[in-house]
């Protein structure tokens, strides 16, 4: 049963380029636009065709339809939602920017594009920088011009990101982030390029623009800890990704001493930034086979959540789950599910609330669940929920495939694996053959990373085939 994958998450690090502003909750904002309302109009028909349809086959298809656009409608509300928050946030000092306000408020996100002429803006950035060249005693007026620049093309950067009919939308998004640095180099301004890089799995760029933003926070006169904290905690990630262990468990080390003298005059934010942190830290330790530090780590997070008055859902499930596999992987079964279970039910309850912070987090430890059930040589239970996983994470792909089709091809073969398993043969080899399909994709993107996948997957498809003869 080698074919199986098992692993855990850190948990995402929550970054606050923006601040603590808060537009409201989600739920009580007013959306608007042809987009919001495109996307509503898809919703309507899809309920009303399935209220009129009786045929199972065609209900569970227009059903999926449904979930994908709801996902879809989360997804472009929390974007509008952080898009608010960095409105509010940055100086509106240029008409163009007053104008895409003006369009953002009354939902006309593509008059909001089109008042931020990129070419236009380009050849005012140019302008602007060759002024600062050759024009010291211009020189202060010119950075004001530049940072509304920068603030102009951070905003164009950020539409452009949540432009679903654009098909470059990555490149121009990264185009505009680094056209708004170059404009006027910032910690707000870094911190929001290097997140939006680690979402879509940029993790050498995301390195890179991380360590200026630490660097400037470092510097600065009125120290902010718990962005500081937020800042190492993704470099921490990263670095992990990378497998650059010992740079990053340095790192997960500094964070810790910092939290631990913050958390005393702050209880309400930093002791959950630790917890995060020590689950991560366990994460590592587990992964150099410091099974005792590792263990020490998970105590000490389950500890901390429990003296807090409210913990975090999403974070106390994640810490759940990673402390399930740590339990499976030192053959403490009982001990294993029972966390497992207790994320579960954590994530399961509200999923359908904050789809987007539990669904990852939920199809990991369906993943979890299944391989524990394999060890345990309880292969039905082991297929419901690796198909569950495989299911989740075919939505998450759907959705943002940048993010999450290598976790959908790890779901394919699992899947594809466990049917191999129960005699499930047509079926088995449909999922290899997917499985195939989206390493080949990854393969164009990163060949370094990925080819190695692919090929086991191709050998996995023969050897499948040849037991068929």
């Amino acid at each position: 049963m080698s074919d199986f994958i098992n692993s855990k998450n850190n948990v995402p690090g929550r970054i606050r380029a923006k601040g603590n502003v808060h537009v409201g909750d989600i739920n009580n904002y007013h959306f608007k636009g042809a987009e919001y309302e495109a996307i509503l109009k898809t919703i309507k028909r899809l309920e009303r065709l399935l209220e009129l349809e009786t045929n199972d086959s065609e209900r569970l298809k227009i059903s999926q339809e449904l979930n994908e656009e709801q996902q879809k409608l989360e997804v472009f509300k929390k974007e509008v939602i952080a898009l608010a928050e960095l409105f509010q946030k940055i100086a509106l000092d240029t008409e163009r920017l007053k104008l895409a306000k003006q369009h953002f408020d009354a939902g006309e996100f593509k008059e909001a594009c089109a008042i931020l002429d990129a070419e236009k803006m380009t050849r005012e950035l140019d302008d602007l920088l060759n002024e600062k060249d050759h024009l010291q005693e211009k020189q202060q007026q010119n950075e004001v011009h530049l940072q509304d620049k920068a603030n102009e093309f951070l905003i164009l950067a950020k539409l452009t990101a949540m432009n679903y009919e654009l098909d470059d939308w990555f490149e121009k998004a990264k185009e505009y982030f680094e056209k708004s640095l170059r404009a006027y180099k910032n910690k707000r301004g870094l911190l929001e390029y290097a997140y939006f890089l680690q979402k879509h799995n940029e993790y050498k760029i995301a390195i890179f623009y991380y360590k200026q933003a630490i660097n400037l926070l470092e510097s600065a006169s009125d120290l902010d800890y718990h962005k500081l904290a937020d800042a190492l905690h993704n470099l921490a990630t990263l670095y992990q990704e990378q497998h650059e262990l010992e740079v990053a468990l340095k790192i997960y080390k500094k964070i810790i001493k910092i939290l631990r003298v913050q958390a005393n005059s702050n209880p309400h934010i930093f002791p959950i930034d630790l917890v995060m942190t020590l689950n991560n830290l366990a994460n590592l330790y587990t992964s150099k086979s410091l099974n005792l530090e590792a263990e020490k780590a998970y105590k000490e997070a389950i500890l901390i959540c429990r003296k807090m008055v409210e913990s975090p859902a999403n974070v106390l499930a994640q810490l759940f789950s990673n402390i399930a596999t740590f339990c499976k992987d030192q053959k403490q079964y009982v001990k294993s599910e029972k966390f497992y279970l207790e994320a579960l039910i954590i994530q399961e309850k509200f999923v359908q609330k904050k789809p987007e912070y539990f669904k990852p987090g939920l199809a990991q430890t369906y993943n979890g669940l299944a391989a524990l059930h394999v060890e345990l040589n309880k292969l039905d239970l082991a297929k419901r929920y690796f198909q569950k996983s495989y299911s989740l994470y075919r939505e998450l792909a759907h959705n943002n495939p940048k993010a999450f089709l290598p976790d959908l091809a790890v779901a394919s073969n699992n899947f594809a694996s466990i049917l191999r398993e129960v005699n499930e043969t047509t079926k088995s080899l449909q999922v290899y053959l997917e499985a195939k399909d989206i390493l080949f994709k990854l393969v164009q993107r990163n060949p370094k990373v990925y080819s190695q996948y692919l090929a086991g997957t191709y050998i996995n498809i023969a050897f499948f085939i040849k037991t068929l003869r």
